[in-house]
This record gives C-alpha cells, structure tokens and sequence, in this order.
C-alpha cells in the first residue's frame, strides 16, 4: 500500500491515552491501543501478578492493573509480538532483530538509551503493534473537498476519499453503515486478508461519528451494539444497511505520528507478591504512527516499559443519506467477534487530517523527501530528521538498583528520575572530586575517586551500583 502524500501530523499536535475510559480533550486528535495494556499486562506476570498495594494510590495503575480481556482474541494474529526481560543490551538488540524481522526494515524500533548491566534488577517490556489492512474494495479520491468542522468550532477545507463513480454494486458486501442518525452515523468497512490468512477471523475499520463526547471505552461499547443491532431497513430507507442511490460517502485522508510519555501518571511504589522491595516505573512510552488513505491503513505502535526496583519506602517516583465525516469521529480497528479494537484514535481537530492544498509527496531521496506544491508544480526537499537513535551523552552518570540488595534508583546528579544525567568531561570530575571523601556503601574500598579512574578506563561512562 502506498504512503500518504503528505506529511503526517507533528507528534506534538497528538494526545495519546493509556486506558480507554481516561477522559481526553475533544478538540484535540488522540490516539490509543491496548497493546500498551498488554505490554503491562506482562509486567506484572513477569513480577508475579499484580500489585497487592500501590502508595500512594494511583488511578490510571488501578484502572490498568484491572483491565479484563484477552489479548489474543483482540490484537491482530501475527502483527504484533511482546517481548520481556532484564534490561540489558543483549535483551534490547534481541528484541530489535525480531521486530525488524516483523517490519522488513533494516533496524528495530526500541531505544537502548535506558539499558543496564547484566545482574541489575530491572525489567523490559517491549511490545509491537505492525498491521497493514488493505481495503477488500479499494476508494477512489474525491474531487470534492471536504469541510472539516473540529469540536473548538474551526472549520477547514481537507482533502477525502470515497465511492466516487464506481458502481455502488461493487461495495455491497465490503461496506456496511450499521448505525444512521441525523447527529450520528458509523460505517464498517471490510478488510481483505492478507496471504495465508484464509483460516483466521476477518477485521474489519469503524468510522464512528458521535453525537456528544464519548471516550474510547463508551464510544467502542456503542459501536459494539451498532454491530450487533445492525440496520435492518429496506432497500432505499434510511435503515438500509447498504450503500444506495444518492448516498454520498467521504473520509477524510488521516496521517499521524503520536510519541507519548505516560511515566508522569504512573508514579507511585508497587508491591508484588514475588518481591519484599517495591517496583517503580522508570520508562512508559508508547510511539504511533498511523495512516488511512483509499487503499487501507498503515499502524504502527511501539511500547517500552521499564521497571525497577526500589528499596526506600519514602521514595516516590517521579433517505439520500450524508455520510461525509466532515466533524470529529471515531476511527477503531479490530479483529471481527473480538472483545475489544487492536486501535482506536479520536480526530477531534484537523491536525491528522490532509489539507487540500497541502503538498504532494513525490518520493523520498536517501535522508530527504521531495514535495510538490499543487498549485504552482514547485519541487522542494524536506531533510529526514533520524527516529529512535539512543541517546549518547559524552559522559553518563548512574546509580543502578542492585538485585536484592535494598536499594532505590537515585542518580548522583540532577535527581532525574528517568535514567541518564548528562555533563561534560570537567562537570563530572569536579563533581566527582568533591565527592572523594563519601564511601560508597556496597562496593567495599571504593569511594569517588576510585570512580574518577573507572570513568576513564569506560570511555567516561560511569555505571555503579551503589545502597543509599
């Protein structure tokens, strides 16, 4: 399936969410999976269940630790792939050898900027959502534009796609609108399957445009009744399952990378029966990047988390019918009979949404993309900005939590609580001679100067485990 001709949204612009029932703004475009549910899910089977306290209480843990479904009935067979273990580099490479295996790039998508050494207790939870539904009847490009009308009252002109001349015959059985109001309306559109995938469950996209604000939760339970009821009508109705005579369907084009961090709203010291000391989370992203154009979908969700533990119980981590989709909806993909969608995402705004006069991606030339402005035929190149790379610092200080040694995750400067606290080359000696006289509890003999020499024998990269 091709890319989109236009850039996709700025992941700025994108709100992502964790759990479907956690309110969002509806002026804004949002994303969520729960292949972050699932990545979380492992978590806590890797730690033995899930947590018996959490201090202090957070809800959003509370809302995930007690998530009821089943992934394998939900996510798409063969597109996506968990992947757990101590956070070494070892176990980060391993996981990108398998993900680029299921994407056909030459590298992975997981940072290896948080890893430790063998022995540290730490847990990764890698998870990766790779799917590419094909339309089981291809759009057509609609020589209409479409006014978009967000939920803050701006309107704007973009770009759709639709049914244009093609005989309405055509898309008897892969299109079907199963709920119709004035307000509110939802289409599914059929999925064709992929090769070899004749024995498994067919998927299927929702459109879902709400007549009042809805979060994921209530939205997929509406359209979980809608495809159950179904519409029943005769032929020509307004109940009429299927696209007729004087319908006008268009969707707009959708394009969007989303980077979220969750590790904010997942603070607090979790208890698990298989440990006596608590896990913090250290790491909770979750990147998307997803398209839809008349020839299907390209979904793309990576999640990392990270755990670690900490030994301090003080500490706390940081009739005709109008079927334009011309107002904030609802997008849901899943897999036909599953209890939940593998992907939902709210276009509340324009910021996903193609512009009519936007420019058109021509082809991408090693680390720059080519545009063409339609209006004038003008050529330009957009430098490729590199994704994913780990973060090299020059110097990179670390306190790391000992396996069964009752310590926390602190780190000697900065107090950040995320991993890595970078200085130059003479910031960290001054800092660390300062420091000579301050014995390090667990590593008998060594104090700070002994690490000044270690942070020359390691290229300046300091890795210790250290009780505090």
């Amino acid at each position: 399936m091709g890319h989109m001709p236009t850039p996709p949204a700025s992941t700025n612009e994108i709100e992502s969410v964790a759990h479907p029932a956690e309110d969002f703004p509806a002026d804004r475009t949002v994303v969520w999976s729960p292949i972050f549910q699932a990545a979380w899910d492992r978590m806590n089977e890797e730690l033995g269940g899930p947590p018996f306290k959490i201090e202090p209480p957070n809800a959003l843990m509370a809302k995930l630790d007690s998530f009821a479904w089943q992934a394998g009935l939900s996510l798409p067979e063969g597109g996506w792939k968990l992947w757990s273990g101590p956070n070494t580099q070892e176990f980060v490479d391993a996981a990108n050898r398998e993900a680029a295996q299921m994407t056909g790039e030459e590298n992975g998508p997981f940072d290896s900027s948080m890893v430790v050494p063998p022995g540290f207790a730490s847990l990764a939870v890698l998870a990766l959502l790779n799917r590419n539904p094909a339309f089981e009847v291809e759009f057509h490009p609609d020589p209409i534009s479409l006014r978009f009308h967000s939920s803050s009252g701006e309107s704007k002109t973009v770009q759709c796609f639709g049914i244009g001349e093609a005989r309405l015959f055509d898309y008897f059985e892969s299109v079907r609108i199963i709920h119709y109001r004035r307000e509110s309306k939802a289409i599914r559109i059929a999925v064709r399957k992929q090769e070899g995938e004749d024995d498994r469950r067919g998927e299927s996209v929702v459109l879902y445009l709400p007549s009042q604000r809805e979060n994921f939760d209530v939205a997929w339970s509406r359209v979980k009744g809608f495809l159950c009821e179904g519409l029943h009508g005769e032929e020509g109705s307004e109940a009429d399952p299927h696209l007729h005579e004087g319908d006008r369907l268009c969707i707009p084009y959708l394009g969007l990378e989303a980077s979220a961090d969750f590790k904010s709203q997942l603070q607090g010291l979790r208890y698990h029966s298989g440990s006596v000391d608590p896990w913090v989370i250290a790491k909770a992203k979750m990147r998307t990047k997803f398209e839809m154009n008349e020839k299907g979908v390209e979904l793309r969700v990576v999640v990392e988390i990270i755990t670690v533990l900490a030994g301090v119980p003080d500490f706390v981590p940081t009739v005709p019918r109008d079927l334009r989709f011309d107002r904030p909806f609802f997008v849901f993909l899943f897999r036909d009979g599953a209890e939940w969608p593998y992907f939902g995402a709210w276009f509340g705004d324009h910021t996903a949404l193609r512009d009519s006069s936007d420019p058109e991606l021509i082809e991408q030339r090693g680390h720059l993309k080519v545009f063409r402005r339609p209006d004038t035929g003008e050529e330009f190149t957009v430098p490729i900005e590199p994704r994913y790379s780990p973060f090299e610092p020059d110097v990179t200080l670390r306190y790391l939590p000992q396996a069964g040694a009752g310590v926390r995750e602190a780190f000697l400067l900065g107090g950040i609580f995320q991993g890595v606290a970078s200085l130059d080359r003479n910031e960290v000696l001054q800092k660390l001679r300062a420091l000579q006289a301050i014995e390090i509890p667990g590593i008998p003999g060594w104090k700070a100067d002994s690490l000044i020499s270690l942070a020359a024998e390691k290229g300046l990269t300091l890795q210790v485990a250290a009780q505090l």
